[in-house]
């Protein structure tokens, strides 16, 4: 333009789509008005360069606005236009807008491809929008006919998310009865749904069918099968199948290995599932934090303090993830069992961490100090419990009175026998102020 040259539309056409491509909005409104300006038509291609930049920013608002200018100058908008604008609701999770924009697509004429329907169909797969999934997939099969893999997979994966198998395996099979063949997602699709019903025997079947249909399960496939193991705490199973899989030399990872710790310490195998435990630190597998759950749980059951010492230290040793929910067990079993001393470190360490802590180890750990007459270590755990927010129940202000009643400390019960009823007395305020 400064040498006297008027760009054309391929020179527009460039500077649109790059500075698309920039997510410069502004710089693309303003260079298709100058375009119009020049006298130049654009075209649907100019409009959706300028929609995508919109789209990359998700400023659905001016997308749409830009879509229905295409209108009122006479350009028809492409399935890519509408695309697009489908797009930005997609990832902004506001299906209504999603159902409003195919419809209008559909009244003015444009079809939908494959593209923008896989798009649509893993939006309401990944929302478990189970209604608009069936609906859009059975409007697809009048209109389109011929499906593609994504479309069945995306539905597979909607059931299996939901643990409904049964509903998996029937689209599944549709696929076959459609000409579709099935590929390994379609199948370890199906296999998660199996893992979330806790259907092992199911699991088993369809691995079976998979081999059968000359798809070879990966790692993926077998871990949902030992999945299912865990959630039906079929511990004589995940052993069968795990020893297998080691045996003939096929892949497993930290998940094959902790889905057989679950199965067997749910199941109540503690022991068999600490030999695992001992293979995959040999194996240098990690092990999650639903496994190490699953064991502590399952020693605690037991009873047994130094085999829980010991747990703990193997956990450790293998970097296993200790989480909030195995500290609050571990601190209120050594409470539980009066080891003060266990009790106060785990619950330290539970302080020091981001596995935050509840009421119930402070008070687990205050009654054992109280019951085992270390009044100071009791009063101690208590300051540091306000300190960090909790609010103590008034079973642990009486754990406290009782132990320095039993101590001969009548001044230190009085005061807090009176910062007892304090709280009894902010409790009974906000219970007015609820009801």
């Amino acid at each position: 333009q400064a040498r006297g040259i008027s760009p054309n539309m391929v020179s527009y056409g460039s500077v649109l789509n790059a500075l698309a491509k920039a997510k410069d909005v502004a710089g693309a409104e303003a260079w298709l008005e100058s375009m119009i300006a020049d006298g130049l038509e654009p075209t649907d291609a100019c409009y959706n360069a300028v929609i995508e930049a919109c789209a990359k920013i998700g400023d659905s608002q001016r997308a749409v606005a830009w879509l229905l200018a295409m209108a009122q100058r006479g350009i028809e908008a492409t399935v890519s236009s509408y695309s697009i604008v489908v797009s930005i609701f997609v990832k902004a999770g506001q299906m209504e807008q999603v159902e409003f924009w195919l419809s209008r697509m559909s009244q003015a004429g444009v079809k939908a491809d494959h593209v923008m329907y896989n798009m649509v169909f893993a939006a309401y797969s990944k929302a478990g929008d189970e209604a608009r999934a069936v609906a859009l997939f059975q409007r697809l099969e009048s209109e389109v006919g011929a499906l593609s893999p994504l479309c069945f997979n995306a539905m597979i994966s909607l059931f299996a998310r939901k643990g409904d198998a049964q509903s998996a395996v029937q689209y599944l099979d549709l696929m076959s009865k459609c000409g579709v063949l099935p590929d390994r997602v379609s199948y370890n699709s199906t296999m998660k749904a199996f893992m979330f019903a806790a259907d092992v025997d199911g699991a088993e079947q369809l691995l079976e069918s998979m081999t059968a249909a000359g798809h070879k399960p990966d790692v993926t496939s077998y871990n949902f099968l030992l999945g299912a193991c865990s959630k039906a705490h079929n511990a004589l199973r995940a052993d069968a199948w795990l020893s297998w899989l080691l045996a003939e030399g096929h892949e497993v990872d930290g998940v094959s290995f902790s889905a057989t710790i679950e199965a067997c310490a749910f199941a109540g195998s503690v022991g068999l599932a600490q030999r695992w435990l001992a293979r995959a630190q040999k194996e240098k597998m990690p092990v999650g934090a639903r496994a190490s759950y699953a064991l502590v749980q399952g020693v605690c059951k037991g009873g047994d303090l130094s085999e829980l010492k010991q747990l703990l230290l193997r956990l450790e040793e293998a970097g296993c993830e200790l989480s909030h929910d195995v500290l609050n067990k571990v601190v209120s079993f050594f409470a539980r069992h009066d080891d003060v001393e266990n009790a106060g470190q785990w619950l330290q360490r539970m302080l020091s961490s981001s596995a935050g802590t509840q009421v119930t180890c402070f008070s687990s750990v205050i009654c054992a100090c109280a019951k085992a007459g270390q009044l100071r270590q009791a009063e101690a755990w208590m300051e540091q419990m306000e300190l960090f927010g909790v609010v103590p129940t008034l079973a642990t202000f009486d754990s406290l009175i009782d132990a320095c009643e039993r101590k001969g400390e009548a001044s230190r019960a009085k005061m807090w026998l009176k910062r007892r009823a304090d709280r009894r007395a902010v409790m009974s305020r906000q219970s007015l102020r609820q009801s």
